[in-house]
C-alpha cells in the first residue's frame, strides 16, 4: 500500500491542525503537505520556489476562501493545466447557497464538502477523503493520467458533513 500524499490548501491554521490530527489518528501513514493560500498552492503544484522538491499530491483538499488567490481560481487553473488536471480535488468550505454550489460544480471538483462543525464529523470527513485517495493510489488502473471515478467505498460516501458529488460522477460510481 502506497502512502497517500495529501495537500491541504487552507488559511485556517485550526482547520489545518485538525486535518493533521485526523490523518494521524487514521494510522495510514499519509504524507500531509499544507499551504496557506492559493498562490502557494499553485507554486507547490508547479514545483516553483520554494517547492521544487515537493511530492505530487494524490489528492488536494481545497478551501474556497483563500488569501492572495481564491480557491475557485486555483481550481480553474488546476483543471486548465494538462500536468495537474488529473489530480483529484475536494472543495472544502463553509455552507454554500445553491447558486454558488452550481458555479463550483462547473469547475469540475471531484467532491464538494461543507466543513462539518462537529469534531467527530470533521475527523470522519477527512478520513473518508483519505480513504478515497488511498483507493485511487491502490488501484491497479492508476497508471494513466486520466481522471477516474474509481471504485469508491461506501465509507467514503457516507462520512460526516455535507458531501456533494458532481452530477457527472453519478453514473460512474453508482449514485442515484
Amino acid at each position: 500500500m502506497k502512502a497517500v500524499t495529501f495537500l491541504v490548501v487552507d488559511d485556517n491554521r485550526c482547520d489545518q491542525m485538525l486535518v493533521a490530527k485526523a490523518l494521524e489518528e487514521s494510522h495510514r501513514g499519509t504524507n500531509l503537505q499544507q499551504v496557506l493560500d492559493g498562490e502557494e498552492a499553485l507554486a507547490y503544484l508547479r514545483h516553483e520556489e520554494p517547492f521544487q522538491q515537493a511530492p505530487r499530491p494524490d489528492i488536494i483538499l481545497l478551501d474556497l476562501n483563500l488569501p492572495r488567490k481564491g480557491g475557485r481560481e486555483v481550481l480553474a487553473e488546476i483543471r486548465g493545466e494538462v500536468g495537474l488536471r488529473d489530480i483529484p480535488v475536494v472543495v472544502w468550505t463553509g455552507a454554500l447557497a445553491a447558486p454558488e454550489m452550481r458555479s463550483i460544480r462547473l469547475l469540475n471538483p471531484d467532491f464538494v464538502i461543507t466543513k462539518p462543525n462537529d469534531l467527530e464529523e470533521f475527523f470522519q470527513a477527512v478520513q473518508a477523503i483519505e480513504g478515497y485517495a488511498q483507493s485511487l493510489t491502490d488501484s491497479p488502473h492508476n497508471a494513466g493520467s486520466e481522471r477516474r471515478a474509481g471504485t469508491v467505498g461506501k465509507d467514503c460516501l457516507e462520512s460526516g458533513g455535507g458531501i456533494s458529488r458532481p452530477s457527472h460522477w453519478r453514473d460512474s460510481v453508482g449514485l442515484p
